[in-house]
């Protein structure tokens, strides 16, 4: 669904969609929002989410003044290199979380868009600097963009559905040999 490096087009793409692919670095069309006005100390209650970096990404909640454009935002862990698509308005907990966004991408597609192009973990260290550096390629149509991002965002979801599948069908076998073995 992306195209090979130094290629213009994907050798798979959505009927309709032929033209040739934009290249560029990311740090050329991506843009930070400040997180300053959106740090917060979080609580266990609060209409909004306070969100970290890493695999658990809702910290806690807090009542404080969010971050209310989520729509078209990603949410990129500096050290840890998680991403995280917000659903609702929201507040940060570190420095470490970069706000980041790129005019004309709804946070669908940027979220397929980072997963692509992540780099390689360096340890302990901000890694925005390396994305930004990243050559990427991305669509030009608007159409075809928000049809990627839908795509991938249903394999995100099966993906999770299946996961909490998973998880009951071990914590069943869990509980049948916690009774056959007491």
């Amino acid at each position: 669904m992306f195209p090979a490096e130094g290629e213009r087009k994907p050798k798979r793409c959505f009927p309709g969609f032929t033209d040739d692919w934009e290249q560029c670095e990311l740090g050329d069309v991506v843009r930070t929002s400040s997180f300053k006005l959106y740090l917060s100390e979080a609580s266990g209650s609060g209409k909004y989410p306070v969100i970290q970096q890493g695999d658990n990404p809702i910290l806690g909640f807090s009542n404080n003044k969010p971050f209310e454009r989520f729509e078209d935002v990603v949410l990129f862990g500096d050290h840890t290199l998680s991403l995280y698509k917000p659903a609702h308005p929201f507040l940060v907990a570190t420095d470490g979380l970069k706000i980041l966004s790129i005019d004309g991408f709804d946070n669908n597609f940027l979220y397929s868009l980072l997963e692509k192009y992540m780099p390689e973990s360096e340890g302990y260290k901000r890694h925005f600097t390396i994305l930004k550096s990243s050559k990427i390629s991305f669509p030009q149509n608007i159409d075809e963009r928000v049809l990627i991002g839908r795509f991938f965002t249903s394999f995100d979801q099966t993906i999770a559905f299946q996961q909490q599948k998973l998880e009951k069908l071990q914590n069943i076998k869990k509980a049948y040999l916690n009774e056959m073995f007491i």
